[in-house]
């Protein structure tokens, strides 16, 4: 379909035919009103697409839904927790939690302790994703038609008002000519004041020529976010197709080795705990093994009295007969020199017999001269005779 031009121009660039409605500075209301519709229609599509903007029903991605992938290797451990918990529980505990289970037809328990329950949980979870991303994915699609859309209803009317604006300018400056026509003219009171009346007009012609131009810049810039936008939104497309295509299906791969990689773990540790107790068995047998070969030479080696022992009970005897015989001596020693001493003290006990029955004696013949004397001397004392004193 061919455009029509909205101005027509001849050859030295004047207006030839116009589509629309051109200002009349002989009607200043057209000046107020100039290029007043073009900017209604415009604003009122803008209006109108803002709200379809917003209005937005896709499904978001929360932090939950990102936690869940992230922390797969968390929730194995504690799949594994679980798991170990569950054993523990008592015998009953178990039988009630089962019939538990088959009433309400839940399997809970089973995807909470073993890696397939968790990760078919992990599964879902990247699903729920993939939901939220498609949902993304269509809302930006949505969104590069309407702004598409948008700028092909705004373009026409961005480009009438540049036309409509150019126009304008081409108009003052033909209403501006006039003006200085009259300025050539003879001055007068009249001539001076239709030359201010028309320049007021011509200033509030630039002056809304001016908006209008402020306008129109405002409106391109729009254009011109809408473009980027749509290129963002472009961008967010091939990401969301890159991740429902590529890493949606790896991160399930990933999930799997994450599982892989658990359970070669747990083998591994298996087979190293398998490996520890076998080294551990065959080496406690063989340090029995060692220890009862030991007893064993030991119990050949020390069997009945040992010589050692016999030597020692042999010195034992040796050395007991010595003592008996030199305690024999010093006894025969002793019992010549008891005998001595007894000879001595018998010498001396008759000695001390002797000189005892002449103290006897002695003491008699004293008596007997005391006696006397006091008969003739009345009652006076003499003196005693004592053992050892002088003569």
């Amino acid at each position: 379909m061919e455009k029509k031009e909205l101005v027509v121009y001849g050859e030295n660039g004047q207006i030839v035919d116009c589509k629309f409605q051109r200002v009349d500075f002989d009607q200043p209301a057209t000046i107020l009103s100039y290029c007043e519709d073009v900017k209604d229609e415009i604003g009122r599509i803008l209006d109108t697409t803002a709200q379809m903007a917003v209005d937005s029903q896709e499904v978001q991605v929360d932090e939950n839904m990102i936690s869940a992938i992230t922390s797969f290797d968390e929730s194995l451990d504690e799949s594994e927790r679980k798991k170990e918990k569950e054993e523990k529980l008592p015998v009953v505990v178990k039988k009630f939690k089962g019939i538990l289970s088959s009433i309400t037809g839940k399997k809970e328990e089973e995807e909470e302790t073993t890696y397939k329950g968790r990760y078919q949980e992990y599964c879902r979870g990247i699903e729920e994703v993939c939901v939220a991303v498609e949902s993304q994915k269509q809302g930006s699609l949505n969104d590069i038609q309407l702004r598409d859309s948008i700028i092909k209803e705004l373009m026409p009317l961005i480009e009438q008002l540049e036309e409509m604006i150019k126009v304008g300018q081409i108009d003052k400056a033909t209403y501006d000519e006039t003006i200085a026509k009259l300025k050539e003219l003879p001055p007068n009171m009249d001539t001076e004041y239709e030359i201010q009346y028309k320049t007021q007009l011509s200033e509030v012609f630039n002056g809304k020529l001016n908006e209008l131009e402020k306008a129109l810049v405002l409106y391109k810039e729009q254009i011109q976010s809408y473009r980027l936008q749509q290129r963002t939104d472009m961008e967010l497309v091939m990401n969301s197709d890159s991740y429902l295509r590529d890493s949606a299906p790896i991160l399930k791969a990933q999930g799997s080795v994450m599982v892989f990689n658990r359970q070669q773990e747990n083998r591994i540790k298996t087979m190293a705990r398998l490996n520890e107790a076998t080294n551990t068995a065959i080496v406690n047998n063989a340090r029995e093994l060692e220890q009862n070969a030991e007893g064993a030479v030991e119990l050949s080696l020390n069997k009945g009295v040992s010589a050692s022992t016999l030597s020692v009970l042999d010195a034992s005897l040796k050395k007991g007969i010595a003592i008996y015989k030199e305690g024999r001596a010093k006894r025969q020693e002793q019992i010549e020199k008891d005998r001595q001493t007894l000879l001595d003290l018998n010498s001396s006990l008759e000695t001390y017999q002797t000189e005892l029955l002449q103290l006897i004696d002695d003491d008699g013949v004293m008596a007997e001269l005391l006696k006397k004397d006091s008969s003739n001397r009345g009652t006076k004392r003499p003196p005693q005779k004592r053992i050892g004193s002088k003569k």
